[in-house]
């Protein structure tokens, strides 16, 4: 293994992820209910039980929090503080990727298309688990690989002579273990469903247990001292609460029934992954294409072959990225980001793909056809997503901001198609110059993308309620009707108030004489609102609403209201203007 890449290789990936990262707010729902979770953690230096506003929260375990606690203690309460687990997790995927390419010669090629994978790169920019997990999964699988491929690379036949041994399997257990702790059994069941039937196809799993058992037990014994001690704690300390709703609600009731509104049709993930995996995405069915073409899918293969070696591998990753992509597809509960896990092992497949066009000879070039398609592809849906979105989307697209993703797309567009064109013509002669074109627009397209789509949007999203939350003084209520409290919980240190209609007019209508108390609602709610103060005016016989309340931020997300009678003329108000 060549060590001396692997450094700046790591060192720039670190630094892509981590660009723009501390420039825009934490975008709700998600971010926020980690972030304040793990600030509430560090409030209290109460470490077992999660609160979230100052309410038990039981949708996740520990380990998150816990890392991202850490990294609050570091850096300070900000958002970039709240992105490193995810950023450094990222960055691991890319060593990931730099570990199993390797074994074949591509590993740069392997890291980069890992890098670049347009929903590896957001999600390391997100405050959520899904990137710590998907980490997790990634490295026990790859661990496992790394021990059977040291064990069969180095025996002639392919049979288990006596007791072996590798530190890869413990690792890949305990790496099972971490992300058990990060986000629960799923961390352990598709580990072990690709392990086990990569070694059902192999005709190997028996001998398999049989001369690995010390390895196994040792790494189930790291497993159990990894998870034991805190799930222990906390269902002590709950009562048993979050065992019961962490494991039947928020993972089998989850699985088998849509959560929250999470529900989606059994194709739901081919266009995520399209999207998510982009520009990569457009080079997969050459990949399978040419996996399928070779037929090198028998168990027991000489693998003292290179051939045979790059075919076991992949067996392996393919079957992965089947498991990964069912399993998903038949939980009744669909989000984009559960879907991260498949994207190293098609990094892997494509990579592979990529390889074999750099062999190319003028005399084969003809075999980089394929590629020149994926090229084609990429150019064609560039152009139709640029037409879908100004033919139905940029009005949408204007509620949000008016005019803001017009000059980042044009940019984005242009680099795509002008480094396609040039991949292009350059495909038949050099598939590398083709790559290294495809390659730095992508690298050049997503930094765009994260200053100039990813950060407007979540400031639009935002609506200034950062700034609020940020200048709330002490003494200060806040109130929320339909609307998600953590982000004003997390910048504003305290806790907020949630309310439904049925609270509706009675919080409106209640006398308080002690504190400032605002209330903070989404706008198109403004009706049922204004309804409440129209209730309250009539009953008390006030001359109108704004002789109770005062409007002093509006806009077409988020309203914030005052009440007028705690407010003395030299009072300064709350500052709304961006920090």
């Amino acid at each position: 293994m060549n060590y001396l890449l692997i450094p700046p290789i790591l060192i720039l990936a670190l630094i892509l992820f981590v660009f723009n990262t501390s420039s825009f707010p934490l975008i709700s729902p998600d971010e926020p209910r980690y972030a304040e979770t793990a600030r509430e953690m560090l409030e209290s230096a109460q470490y077992i039980t999660p609160f979230c506003n100052y309410i038990p929260r039981f949708d996740k375990p520990i380990l998150f929090y816990w890392l991202e606690l850490l990294s609050f203690k570091a850096f300070g309460l900000n958002e970039s503080a709240a992105r490193l687990p995810s950023v450094i997790s990222a960055t691991g995927m890319v060593w990931l990727a730099y570990l199993i390419g390797n074994l074949h010669g591509f590993p740069v090629i392997a890291s980069f298309v890992t890098a670049t994978t347009l929903g590896i790169f957001i999600a390391s920019k997100l405050a959520i688990t899904d990137m710590t997990l998907c980490f997790f999964i990634s490295a026990a699988l790859v661990f496992f690989y790394l021990g059977y491929c040291k064990i069969f690379y180095q025996k002639a036949q392919f049979a288990f002579k006596k007791r072996i041994s590798s530190r890869w399997f413990i690792s890949s257990i305990m790496m099972m273990g971490f992300g058990f702790l990060t986000k629960g059994p799923v961390a352990l069941v598709l580990p072990l469903l690709v392990i086990v039937i990569f070694l059902l196809m192999q005709k190997s799993l028996r001998e398999f247990v049989q001369n690995t058992w010390i390895d196994l037990t040792l790494g189930l014994i790291l497993f159990l001292a990894i998870n034991l001690p805190w799930y222990l704690a906390v269902h002590f300390e709950t009562h048993g609460e979050f065992t019961k709703e962490f494991f039947l609600s928020h993972n089998f009731n989850r699985f088998t029934s849509a959560h929250t509104g999470h529900g989606a049709p059994i194709w739901f993930y081919l266009p995520v992954i399209v999207i998510g995996f982009f520009p990569w995405s457009f080079f997969i069915i050459p990949a399978l294409t040419q996996s399928f073409n070779n037929r090198d899918f028998a168990p027991k293969l000489n693998l003292q072959s290179d051939k045979a070696r790059i075919a076991q591998t992949v067996n392996f990753t393919l079957l992965w990225a089947i498991v990964v992509f069912i399993f998903f597809s038949i939980s009744q509960t669909k989000l984009p980001t559960y879907i991260l896990p498949i994207f190293l092992p098609l990094a892997i497949l494509v990579s592979n793909w990529w390889a074999t066009k750099f062999n190319a000879t003028k005399s084969t070039s003809y075999r980089n056809q394929d590629a020149f398609w994926g090229l084609m592809f990429i150019i064609i849906f560039i152009i139709a997503a640029d037409v879908i979105y100004f033919m139905f989307l940029k009005n949408k697209l204007a509620t949000i901001q008016a005019g803001a993703f017009f000059v980042p797309l044009a940019i984005i567009s242009f680099v795509f198609l002008a480094a396609c064109v040039i991949a292009a013509t350059a495909i038949y002669g050099q598939a590398l110059v083709s790559f290294g074109f495809l390659f730095f627009a992508t690298l050049a397209c997503l930094l765009v993308c994260s200053h100039l789509v990813l950060r407007p949007f979540s400031i639009a999203r935002d609506a200034g309620i950062k700034a609020f939350a940020k200048q709330l003084q002490v003494g200060h209520e806040v109130n929320v009707y339909q609307l998600h409290p953590t982000k004003i919980a997390f910048y504003s240190q305290r806790k907020v108030s949630k309310m439904g209609k049925k609270k509706l007019f009675d919080y409106l209508s209640e006398e308080n004489t002690e504190n400032e108390r605002f209330f903070v609602y989404k706008t198109r709610h403004e009706a049922n609102v204004k309804q409440g103060l129209a209730k309250i005016a009539e009953e008390r016989e006030y001359d109108g609403i704004e002789s109770q309340y005062k409007t002093i931020q509006s806009n077409p997300r988020f309203t914030i209201i005052q009440k007028i009678d705690l407010i003395q003329e030299d009072t300064s108000q709350v500052s709304l203007e961006q920090a």
